[in-house]
């Protein structure tokens, strides 16, 4: 009986493993792509990004894949420098916005409630010339005796944005409405929506408040000055 005979002329390696794409480098990939939509995703391709680079170095050719994790890589660098930049961008845009806008008509309810009325007239175009002080009290009393009284503003623009969709109701008959400005502001019982009115061509370094309009989480509205 005779023996098959091979041919140790063949090319054919075999024990050679098949090449197999790193895992690591498809996720650093996708990865990367979806850091555009956010920029955590990004973090996430970087490190899969350089893990499936050494990972492919030490396979010694049996895991490729070597363009895709280099690409995840480069795109999870880019997309998350992108959302720092925005980040940076926002936070700096917030602080203006706080500064400018939001602290000034919180003190406003301060001076209310420490009876500094002549300062919350200062805060007013020539609109609170003729109001009163009885009527400025009046206005404070109504509020309070819903929304108890002013204790602090939004911290920070996601508890500002936060704020303005739990009081999406109540804004709903002042959409369109020109040069409002919304602001939630919290007092003792809870959530209240403040509609602050500007005057645009003012010649001021802040703002020309006109009006200014509190409403309650039930829709009753407090005005000042009163219409």
């Amino acid at each position: 009986m005779s023996q098959a005979q091979f041919d140790n002329s063949s090319p054919v390696d075999m024990y050679a493993e098949p090449e197999r794409t790193s895992i690591s480098a498809i996720l650093s990939l996708v990865l990367g792509l979806l850091g555009c939509c956010g920029g955590l995703t990004s973090i996430f391709a970087i490190l899969l990004g350089i893990f499936g680079i050494m990972k492919i170095k030490s396979s010694k050719g049996r895991v490729g894949g070597m363009g895709l994790a280099i690409a995840g890589l480069i795109i999870g660098l880019i997309t998350l420098v992108i959302w720092i930049g925005l980040l940076i961008g926002a936070s700096k845009a917030w602080g203006g916005f706080d500064s400018t806008v939001i602290q000034p008509n919180a003190m406003i309810f301060v001076e209310v409630q420490n009876d500094d009325l002549d300062a919350v007239r200062g805060a007013f175009s020539s609109n609170l010339s003729g109001v009163t002080d009885e009527q400025i009290i009046e206005f404070r009393e109504a509020y309070r005796s819903s929304l108890g009284s002013f204790t602090s503003r939004p911290d920070g623009f996601v508890d500002y944005f936060k704020g303005l969709m739990s009081m999406g109701q109540q804004m709903q008959a002042y959409q369109g409405a020109s040069n409002m400005i919304p602001m939630p502001f919290y007092f003792e019982n809870g959530n209240g929506l403040v509609l602050v009115f500007v005057d645009p061509s003012a010649n001021s370094n802040s703002l020309s408040v006109t009006k200014i309009v509190v409403i309650d989480q039930n829709g009753d509205e407090f005005i000042l000055p009163p219409e």
